[in-house]
C-alpha cells in the first residue's frame, strides 16, 4: 500500500542518516533544538511502524480540510494587440 511505502522510504531515511556522520548529528541536533529528547529519535521507527492508515486519514480529515485550502488559476497574460 502506499502507507507502507512511506513508511519503507522513512526507515530507509533512518538508516541512511546512521551512516553519516553529519546527518545523524543533524537528526539528532534538530530534534533536541524543537524540543524533542533523544529517546524519540530512538523510538522514532516504532512510532513510524505503529502508524495505521486510519489515523493518516483522521490526521488528513483534521488539517487538510477543504475550508483551510487556498486555490489558484494561473491564467496566460492575455496577447499584446
Amino acid at each position: 500500500t502506499e502507507l507502507d511505502l512511506a513508511k519503507k522510504r522513512l526507515r530507509a531515511e533512518i538508516v541512511y542518516a546512521a551512516d553519516s556522520q553529519s546527518r545523524l548529528a543533524r537528526l539528532f541536533g534538530t530534534a533536541l533544538a524543537t524540543g524533542s529528547s533523544i529517546e524519540d529519535v530512538l523510538g522514532y521507527p516504532d512510532r513510524l511502524n505503529a502508524v495505521t492508515a486510519d489515523e493518516v486519514k483522521a490526521a488528513a480529515h483534521k488539517y487538510l480540510g477543504i475550508e483551510r485550502s487556498v486555490t489558484g488559476i494561473m491564467r496566460p497574460q492575455p496577447a499584446a494587440n
